[in-house]
């Protein structure tokens, strides 16, 4: 009961953003609260960033630097 009244809520704050919105259509709806019992849905494993890895002390490809781009490589990992 409680997930429906969280829904109701979201609508309406869906539908105040829809009329008060410049682009309506950049407008999305919020995705429903799940339900106990309803299967999760399924997530992507994400990538670690080559940071991360590097910091968990994990070995981790070099990321690749072209011209024209701004970003400072890592350090190699120590062995």
């Amino acid at each position: 009961m409680l997930a429906d009244l969280y829904d109701a809520v979201n609508a309406l704050i869906y539908l105040f953003q829809l009329s008060n919105s410049d682009k309506p259509k950049k407008v999305e709806p919020f995705p429903a609260y799940p339900r106990p019992g309803a299967p999760a849905a399924a997530q992507a494993p994400k990538k670690p960033t080559p940071l991360l890895a590097r910091l968990r002390g994990e070995d981790a490809p070099a990321p690749v630097i072209g011209p024209g781009q701004r970003k400072v490589p890592l350090p190699p990992s120590p062995p």
